[in-house]
Parts: structure tokens; C-alpha cells; sequence
């Protein structure tokens, strides 16, 4: 079986609904994303397991100092229409890959 990742990020969380369920697999920080903050602040409320919770678009909320063991994103990419730019941002900063 697979170590659960340390850091993770979830694109388009919402208002958290995934976070007690990552949580539960073994996540030790857990960032949500997404472009409501009415969403954000649901998932605040509701206290879903979020270490962090940022407001923005998928690929500004990118940091190049920051990496993510794994980043997920779920019923999100049918929204977009290309999806070079989310891909590109997320690439390099998940486990380590350099472009």
C-alpha cells in the first residue's frame, strides 16, 4: 500500500466536502482552492480538515517556492477549456518535478 502524501492540494474544493476524507487517508496538510469565497468560507464554518484555504484562479494561486506531494483535482477540468496552463502550473511543483 502507498504512504499517504504529506502535503496536498485540492483544486476546486469548495466547501470542503473531500476534506475529512483525505484527511482520513493520512494527510498531514491539506490546502483547498477555489475560486468562491462563499465556497471557502462553508468549508471554514463546517471545520472540514483544511489547513489552508486559498480564493483564486487554479493556476495564480501557484507559488514557486511551494511543493505539494500531491495535488488533486476533481470534477473541475470540465469547466476549462485548455488545460495546458493548470497542468503546467501544477507539474512542477508536485513531487518534486522540475521543467
Amino acid at each position: 500500500m502507498m504512504d499517504a502524501p504529506e502535503k496536498l492540494r485540492y483544486l476546486h474544493s469548495g466547501t470542503g466536502l473531500m476534506g475529512p476524507l483525505l484527511k482520513d487517508l493520512g494527510v498531514e496538510h491539506l490546502e483547498g482552492v477555489d475560486l468562491s469565497s462563499k465556497m471557502l468560507q462553508v468549508a471554514r464554518e463546517k471545520q472540514r480538515g483544511y489547513d489552508v484555504l486559498l480564493c483564486g484562479d487554479l493556476v495564480e494561486i501557484f507559488d514557486e517556492t511551494k511543493s505539494f506531494d500531491l495535488v488533486v483535482a476533481a470534477d473541475v477540468f470540465v469547466y476549462l477549456g485548455d488545460l495546458s496552463s493548470v497542468l503546467h502550473a501544477c507539474a512542477p511543483r508536485s513531487c518534486g518535478l522540475q521543467h
